[in-house]
């Protein structure tokens, strides 16, 4: 909430654009009962196998651009696991680090994110899962690649 807003004072009669400011604010995050925040690296979890990371989930809470880095703890992320985004609702972009080591998008992996509007899907990636984008309505024509998957799923 803005600076100075208080339950005490959103009933408060304060003049001008400061009592409505506090009221937008208010009604955004309760009604959306989400924190508002930027999303970032601490919303990832991820497993090691061997000499490779795999992320495997994401704070549904996370918004905006996520970029997922080339390493994680000097080891190269190669894959993002089934329903590894599943439902986070608020990520608008999901970039890649340059560099990138991944390889595979499982199945379902960003199923239900449906304010994803665009995804630069890295050139090593030879495997997406079936319905890795399902129910992204969002996204449109803002899948890019540079090359030509090996195996699609549904």
């Amino acid at each position: 909430m803005p600076h100075g807003c208080t339950s005490a004072r959103l009933f408060a009669k304060i003049p001008g654009m400061k009592m409505k400011a506090c009221i937008a604010s208010a009604l955004l995050v309760f009604s959306t009962g989400i924190p508002l925040r930027a999303a970032d690296l601490s919303d990832l979890s991820y497993e090691v196998n061997g000499d490779a990371v795999t992320i495997t989930d994401c704070d549904t809470a996370a918004t905006g651009t996520l970029v997922i880095p080339a390493t994680l703890g000097d080891k190269p992320v190669t894959g993002i696991g089934i329903w590894a985004f599943y439902n986070c609702t608020a990520l608008t972009k999901i970039s890649f680090g340059k560099n990138s080591h991944l390889t595979r998008i499982e199945a379902n992996t960003f199923n239900s994110c449906t304010s994803l509007a665009s995804i630069h899907i890295p050139e090593g990636v030879t495997s997406i899962g079936g319905y890795a984008f399902n129910h992204c309505r969002g996204l449109t024509s803002q899948v890019r690649s540079h090359t030509s998957w090996a195996r699609i799923g549904n």
